[in-house]
């Protein structure tokens, strides 16, 4: 299953304390890179992400950090959505413009990761509205 950037998925996550599954929105499939999402303010900067809007995969208002992109193995990841419920769907399409900007002014990414991500996520937003456009009668 390929995932577009601004879906959620959940992943074991080996850096917490203790180690446990966590929230990650996909920002580069292809690189297998993610944005953790966290239920409390850990680490600036981050971006809020509110629960209105993310029902389907939020549980309650959250952060995605944006201090580092976590890399995941693309084994980890396939792994992972062999269970259904770990993918959660994709955050709204305001959020996603939220992101891009966030991921664009966020000085602890690479201009190569702001530019990547940017990229991905404007692309997703697009194709989610081809798909809708397309469905359309």
């Amino acid at each position: 299953m390929a995932l577009l950037a601004g879906d959620v998925v959940r992943l074991f996550d080996n850096l917490t304390d203790p180690p446990k599954s966590k929230r990650f929105v996909c920002v580069d499939w292809k690189e297998g890179w993610f944005l953790r999402i966290d239920s409390k303010l850990l680490w600036p900067p981050h971006l809020s992400l509110p629960l209105k809007g993310n029902e389907g995969c939020l549980d309650h208002d959250s952060f995605v950090e944006l201090n580092t992109v976590l890399e995941f193995d693309d084994s980890v990841v396939d792994e992972s959505l062999k269970v259904p419920a770990n993918f959660l769907g994709p955050i709204a399409d305001c959020d996603r413009q939220r992101l891009y900007d966030a991921v664009q002014s966020a000085v602890t990414l690479t201009p190569e990761q702001r530019n990547t991500i940017c990229a991905n996520l404007l692309a997703a937003g697009s194709s989610e509205t081809d798909s809708s456009q397309s469905q359309q009668p």
